[in-house]
Order: C-alpha cells, then structure tokens, then sequence
C-alpha cells in the first residue's frame, strides 16, 4: 500500500511539472504575441505618418501650383495689357512659358503622388482603413461644411 501512495504522489508530481511547462509555455506564446501586437501598432502608426506627411507635401504642393496659376494670370495680364513695353513682354513672355512648365510638371507630380498613395494605401486592409480615417479627419478640420454634408 505504501508503493501504491508512492506512485499516485510520483504521478501527481508528474502532472504538476507538466502543467508548469505548459503554464511557462503559455506565458511565453502570449509575451510573443504582445510583442507582435506592439510592433503591429508601430507599423500602423508609421504608416498614418506617413500618410500625414504625405497629405501634408500634397497641400504644399497645391499651395504652390495656386501660387503659380495666380502669378501666371498676373503676367498674361501684363503681357497681354495695352500698357506693355515691347522688349519687357519678350522677357515676360519667356518667364511666363516657365512658369507654366513648372506649373504642368507640378501638376504632373501630384497626380503620380497621389496615385501612388491610394495604389499603397488599398494593398493593405488595416492601413486603407487607416488611411482614408486620417484623411476624413484631415478633410472635416479643413473643410467643415464640405464634409459634413457628404458624410
């Protein structure tokens, strides 16, 4: 009877040593698991960054292209005034065609910008939610009225 109880307390010891491993294995899958989550939300937040940033360029890009298009209306004005010196509208005329170079390649850039940002931001679920939440929120603190209406 006394190597019977000896057995039974073995095998006990035997199932408390396995449920340790198991409770020291199930410890380590969930610290892995918090560690990929915590690198997951890093990513996620580097690309709303990044978003940011770039929505940021493209408004200063727009800003810029408004400027040129206002200065090139200046200037046709001028070239094309009745108060205009001949010599000074050669001059102008060549800054104007500058101008309007400058202005289709920034137009040009923007457009492979911003497709280039929707075509990253649809490759991936979590960061096309991301991104089109952050640009809502963008578009209701610039534009109010606009996007209150349409959302």
């Amino acid at each position: 009877m006394l190597h019977c109880n000896h057995y039974g307390e073995q095998k006990l010891q035997d199932e408390v040593e396995t449920l340790k491993q198991l409770l020291a294995a199930e410890r380590t899958a969930r610290a892995d698991a918090e560690v990929k989550a915590a690198s997951a939300e890093t990513k996620a937040a580097s690309a709303v960054a990044a978003a940011t940033r770039a929505l940021a360029d493209v408004s200063g890009a727009e800003a810029l292209i408004a400027h040129l298009k206002l200065a090139i209306e200046k200037l046709r004005r001028e070239l094309y005034g009745s108060r205009s010196e001949r010599g000074r509208k050669l001059a102008d005329s060549q800054m104007l065609d500058q101008m309007e170079l400058t202005l289709e390649e920034l137009e040009a850039a923007e457009a492979e910008d911003e497709i280039a940002a929707e075509a990253a931001a649809l490759q991936k679920p979590a960061a096309r939610r991301q991104f089109f939440a952050c640009a809502a929120n963008l578009c209701a603190s610039r534009f109010p009225r606009i996007c209150r209406a349409s959302g």
